[in-house]
């Protein structure tokens, strides 16, 4: 069982969903500002910079995340205070669900890539191509023309992802073909990241989670 006490901090980055009467759900960035004995309280949800009043017994869904993976609780809303500053309190919960390892939560995206390879003969070759998908953990990367690059090959990658430039060197776990919908042949590469530094997993981590809730809210995910 996940223990609360490490878990839940003062401080920590939530979203917080909330389903209306007709079923449509929205989240909101949050963060948690206290917890209790028996209650957690965190900074009201806000739409366009105004508070948003939740009913009191209103059941909402709590998203975070951390250094390993994505949780999630439901909760109930148990009171508002909205002078000075707003807050917002649920009741604590009886457990916290691990969704995932979070590094590894693949994402479909469409970002370009600049691949370069060395070759046996020591020849560099720069090659741009786009992401299939993304993780904290590599990347699915699809090309117009089939590179010679075998299995346990090292690539050095280089892309930009929300104004941050992405470097790491990357290591090739699979190489192969496939026909696209146009019946065009697509050369597959996927990638394993093997010196992405802390800060730029943690951004890649951040771009994921960021592009699955628009996705969710979408219906594509």
């Amino acid at each position: 069982m996940l223990n609360m006490q490490t878990i839940l901090k003062i401080g920590q980055l939530v979203h917080i969903e909330i389903t209306d009467y007709l079923g449509n759900s929205s989240r909101y960035p949050s963060r948690i500002e206290n917890v209790g004995k028996d209650k957690i309280t965190l900074a009201s949800p806000m739409r366009n910079r105004v508070p948003i009043y939740v009913r009191i017994g209103t059941e909402v869904s709590i998203w975070f995340w951390d250094n390993v993976a994505i949780y999630t609780f439901n909760a109930v809303a148990i009171s508002n205070d909205h002078e000075g500053v707003a807050l917002f309190t649920i009741r604590k919960p009886d457990k916290i669900e691990r969704v995932q390892n979070r590094d590894y939560v693949r994402v479909q995206t469409n970002i370009e890539v600049a691949v370069r390879i060395t070759r046996d003969d020591d020849e560099e070759l720069v090659v741009h191509c786009k992401t299939r998908d993304l993780s904290g953990g590599g990347m699915m990367l699809v090309l117009t023309k089939h590179i010679h690059v075998k299995k346990d090959a090292d690539v050095y990658l280089e892309f930009d992802l929300d104004s941050e430039r992405i470097q790491s060197m990357g290591l090739i776990v699979w190489n192969d073909w496939e026909l696209d919908s146009e019946g065009i042949e697509r050369n597959i590469l996927g990638v394993k990241f093997t010196t992405l530094t802390e800060s730029n997993r943690q951004n890649i981590v951040k771009y994921v989670y960021k592009k699955q809730i628009e996705l969710r809210r979408k219906g594509l995910l």
